[in-house]
């Protein structure tokens, strides 16, 4: 046989995947103009069946149902963002689908953690901000401290005491007339005040009666009676906090359920979609024609 005759065998060409950014970002971006039209169904939904005669009931039934509007949401969004991203990509191979797909849902939990994390952050500086506005200018023409953040539950529980206790010891000034213990009492009394209200939102009344006793004019009686009634409002701010720390434990730990669900849920959406996509890419350029491609340029 003769070896210079040209094979008429067909030559294998390898082809090695490859990642298409172009077909995954404008998945992407698919993904995201389906997840706003939804949310924005879900809202209109939600806020036409909400009852302000039983606002509870409303309350929670709203809550349930966003949750579980937001895992479809992201199982659908993702599903037919995975998908498109396949049919831009316009291989039959699913494997690439399947990756095309899982990167588009990369890219959505990105954006998302970005977007939360600014959104965040721009919520703790608020009280920063607006603190003057907030509460905080009662505690700076005392120059009196107030235990936690302006505005928050343990400055507002702080700044009640205070209060009281300002209450009861400039009544007691008034009734010592102008002796030299009221006006020292004048010149002392915005720190001792500060320092017996912290003693009582530490559960100290001995050293906060201590306190008013060296350096107030308020008699024993007054003192027993006043640091009691502070005691008592400190007792209840400390129970409603816990109840409100252990609802706020409870609402973080269904949000973050339901975040988890959503995001692992919609990994497999992303992974199904484009799978799927990439296996009926023929149905979508079905109607259209290609030349067919040299050696040269498949390699």
């Amino acid at each position: 046989m003769n070896s210079n005759i040209a094979s008429t065998e067909p030559v294998a060409v390898v082809e090695h995947p490859r990642m298409s950014w172009g077909a995954v970002i404008a998945g992407w971006a698919i993904a995201v103009g389906m997840a706003s039209l939804l949310y924005i169904v879900g809202l209109a939904v939600g806020l036409s069946v909400f009852d302000p005669e039983r606002a509870a009931n409303s309350a929670r039934g709203m809550g349930i149902g966003t949750a579980i509007w937001m895992i479809l949401t992201w199982v659908v969004s993702l599903f037919l963002g995975s998908m498109f991203a396949s049919w831009f990509d316009g291989k039959n191979d699913t494997t690439m689908g399947t990756m095309h797909g899982v990167t588009v849902w990369g890219l959505a939990v990105v954006m998302s953690g970005l977007l939360l994390s600014a959104g965040i952050g721009h919520a703790m500086n608020a009280p920063a901000l607006f603190g003057d506005h907030m509460g905080s200018g009662q505690a700076n023409e005392a120059n009196v401290p107030i235990i936690g953040m302006p505005g928050s539950p343990a400055a507002n529980a702080s700044a009640d005491i205070q209060a009281q206790l300002e209450l009861g010891a400039r009544s007691a000034d008034g009734a010592a007339n102008a002796t030299p213990r009221y006006a020292m009492a004048i010149r002392t009394e915005p720190g001792a005040i500060a320092m017996a209200t912290d003693a009582i939102m530490s559960s100290q009344p001995q050293t906060a009666k201590d306190i008013l006793v060296a350096y107030t004019a308020m008699t024993p009686q007054q003192i027993d009676v006043t640091v009691a009634n502070a005691t008592a409002r400190a007792q209840r701010y400390q129970t409603e906090a816990k109840a409100l720390a252990t609802r706020t434990a409870k609402c973080t730990s269904a949000a973050l359920w339901v975040v988890f669900l959503s995001t692992f849920l919609g990994l497999l959406a992303s992974a199904l979609g484009g799978c799927l996509g990439a296996a009926r890419v023929h149905r979508v350029y079905h109607l259209r024609t290609y030349r067919p491609m040299t050696s040269t340029e498949l390699n």
